[in-house]
């Protein structure tokens, strides 16, 4: 199954191989909703091939049949077929960014604060502003001329971070959605634990790759 954060193009990656001295030229590849890319399997006997389609919404997405054909050597006749590769695309809802001291609320049920800043794990980058400690200016933005920003640094008071449904109550549902996935992919980032309570959906606190895909499902699926 093919996973993405939902975006104008959705990447699907197809690698064709050949078999013994035959070759393969001028070889067009699309879904029904890409542009078609030209394969030439003639010394190399595998290529890769980047295929983009485009996302509206999140969800399952099932790009169709890929259509193969080639119209070599003349261009009079057209040879193609049509191949099911079985694809399952989850597109996962588009994270908007927001404030994360959102998070900084106390826990319904622990009544600790969730998340202070400190100088443990790597948070987040704003903009530079006079006084922030020169050791912490994210130097190497600054070289490839992104501007000066300093890096901001997270520790944890308690490490079970509930992202509830409750924390964007003024938003839409698309809109709490993409807040949501921007928060997991901090999150996740910074190595804490973290849980997930929305509507018809409670995925205990967690951290590490299963967990991380898991919660992004739950939002995909909402």
């Amino acid at each position: 199954m093919t996973q993405s954060l939902q975006a104008k193009m959705l990447k699907i990656t197809v690698i064709l191989n050949r078999h013994g001295k035959r070759t393969f030229e001028a070889v067009e590849l699309c879904f029904d909703k890409t542009r078609k890319v030209v394969a030439n399997l003639i010394k190399q006997k595998e290529q890769r091939l980047s295929l983009f389609l485009p996302t509206a919404k999140r969800g399952h997405l099932n790009p169709g049949r890929l259509r193969v054909e080639t119209f070599y050597p003349f261009g009079l006749h057209r040879a193609w077929s049509l191949i099911d590769l079985d694809l399952d695309c989850l597109v996962y809802p588009q994270p908007v960014e927001c404030d994360l001291d959102i998070l900084n609320t106390s826990d319904e049920d622990t009544g600790k604060i969730n998340v202070t800043r400190g100088n443990d794990d790597f948070y987040n980058l704003r903009e530079y502003q006079v006084g922030d400690p020169l050791k912490h200016v994210a130097w190497k933005n600054f070289a490839r001329g992104q501007g000066m920003y300093t890096k901001q640094y997270s520790s944890n008071v308690d490490d079970k971070i509930w992202l509830r449904w409750s924390l964007f109550s003024e938003l839409s549902e698309e809109d709490r959605l993409s807040r949501l996935c921007y928060c997991v992919l901090k999150l996740d980032a910074s190595g804490v634990d973290f849980g997930l309570d929305i509507p018809r959906c409670l995925i205990e606190p967690n951290k590490g790759t299963a967990h991380y895909h898991s919660v992004l499902r739950a939002l995909a699926l909402y």
